[in-house]
């Protein structure tokens, strides 16, 4: 009866495993997978055109603005023009230090401003995979904010540079053979269809799943 005991207790922990190896298989197969990606949306950087003084500014961090939108305006010194600073984008303005009255040199950045409207995730695929990946293909996006939510996607960029696009400062390398071959990575651009309402910030952390 011990015997019989053990029998079915090993039986149960081969079928564990023999599910667990075809479950790794058809992951395998079917999808390209990596957490090396997150969320992103096109930035604009609003910059001083001269050396001058800020004679007015009005934009805030978090605030909404159109494309055309005016910002400020700067005097320019050596000129004694009045540039008017206008946001380049319809977007959420990111982050803005500047103060009216403020002087400004050429080309310094005054404010930023991202397009919330059309966010993306930017993964980046191993080189030995990137063979599987096409634009239009369908992927399963996974948000560390929102463990077991499923987003639906599809590819919509493939980048033309490889390069070592790791998060963490990590390196990884192809096995065997010493010294190996660094792996290299090619960006990824995935678009969402929608994130249905929940709260979602640039930089955050993901999870995809393209199917081959």
């Amino acid at each position: 009866m011990r015997r019989l005991g053990i029998n079915i207790i090993v039986m149960l922990c081969l079928l564990a495993v023999i599910a667990g190896g075809g479950y790794y298989v058809t992951q395998q197969v079917n999808y390209v997978k990596t957490d090396n990606a997150r969320v992103l949306a096109d930035v604009e950087t609003v910059s001083a055109p001269e050396n001058g003084r800020l004679d007015t500014w009005s934009a805030q961090t978090g605030e909404q603005v159109k494309a055309g939108t005016l910002l400020g305006m700067e005097k320019a010194i050596a000129a004694k023009l009045h540039d008017e600073l206008k946001a380049p984008i319809e977007g959420t303005v990111l982050k803005t230090n500047a103060l009216p009255g403020q002087m400004v040199a050429q080309k310094q950045p005054l404010a930023m401003i991202a397009d919330m409207k059309k966010m993306y995730i930017l993964a980046y695929i191993d080189e030995t995979q990137i063979g599987d990946v096409g634009v239009g293909n369908t992927v399963d996006v996974y948000l560390d904010a929102y463990s077991g939510t499923k987003f639906s996607g599809e590819v919509s960029e493939i980048g033309y540079e490889a390069g070592n696009f790791l998060q963490g400062g990590q390196f990884s390398h192809q096995k065997g053979g010493t010294p190996s071959k660094e792996i290299k990575r090619v960006p990824v651009k995935i678009t969402v269809d929608d994130f249905y309402g929940n709260y979602v910030a640039l930089g955050m952390n993901a999870t995809v799943k393209i199917h081959k």
